[in-house]
């Protein structure tokens, strides 16, 4: 046998180096900071054009009648109970209901009532993606925020 064969010449295995792996083009594109940014304004707005569907189709449920009602009512109606007349809202939403009808009649159509609600819904998205990334990983983070926004 031949002492210069590669088969048998273990010193060879064993004095080189190991060679480190570069990082895919694409792991390293992936792992760019503008990359989930995109993704997470692509869920969001997912999440807003499922919430803006159809807002105007149904009638008024009970709770937005009695929002309505708290709202038209004015600032004692707002801000002289504790949390509103029906008692589960903070006088934010009632004055932001209050600016609904100011834009439309809700007799004519409810979208401009339901759009805050619709608008803090699609936002909400942006806050599950940051508590996901905070407690577990920034790809966490996007998956839970997709599941919520594709739950209007």
């Amino acid at each position: 046998m031949n002492d210069t064969s590669p088969l048998l010449n273990v010193s060879v295995l064993t004095t080189s180096e190991p060679r480190l792996l570069k990082r895919s083009k694409v792991s390293q594109l992936v792992s760019a900071p503008a990359i989930p940014a995109l993704i997470l304004t692509g869920v969001f707005f997912i999440g807003l054009a499922l919430r803006l569907n159809c807002l105007d189709c149904y009638g008024f449920w009970y709770d937005e009648i009695t929002s309505l009602e708290t709202a038209r009512r004015g600032a004692d109606s707002i801000f002289g109970y504790r949390f509103g007349l029906v008692g589960n809202q903070t006088p934010l939403h009632y004055i932001l209901v209050w600016l609904g009808p100011q834009i439309a009649a809700p007799v004519e159509t409810s979208t401009w009532v339901r759009m805050v609600s619709a608008i803090a819904g699609a936002l909400s998205t942006l806050v599950v993606y940051r508590l996901g990334q905070t407690l577990f990983s920034r790809a966490h983070g996007l998956m839970s925020a997709l599941l919520f926004a594709l739950t209007p």
